[in-house]
């Protein structure tokens, strides 16, 4: 099997383990039939939203992608540049909550009331 990641932020740690136990291997369909990979369940979305970290001038985006997908920090830097983009309408929120809520909503993850409250 996969070694679990250790993380210095029990945030995006918490977040890993609840999208996937942790690991970097497998996809799955979320609440929007959108496929999400890796350790975040990281949909390709998402992925061009955090402006494709670790894509190579001349790679497929699906295959950057599934990289960055499958690579803890990449992935989770990806979540940190989202979270950044949209804080703004998360007013009020802890910073882990507008984290875990841009990366489940989106940019209105906030504002979106099927979007599980934390």
């Amino acid at each position: 099997m996969f070694d679990r990641v250790e993380s210095e932020n029990a945030c995006l740690l918490a977040m890993c383990d609840a999208d996937s136990g942790c690991v970097p291997k497998g996809c799955s369909i979320d609440q929007n039939n959108r496929i999400g990979c890796g350790y975040f369940r990281l949909n390709i979305y998402q992925f061009r939203q955090c402006y494709q970290p670790g894509k190579k001038e001349d790679e497929d985006e699906e295959i950057a992608w599934i990289n960055c997908a499958e690579d803890y920090h990449c992935s989770a830097e990806c979540i940190r540049v989202l979270g950044s983009r949209f804080r703004v309408k998360c007013y009020g929120k802890s910073d882990c909550e507008t984290l875990a809520r841009i990366h489940d909503g989106g940019a209105n993850g906030c504002r979106d009331r099927s979007v599980p409250h934390y």
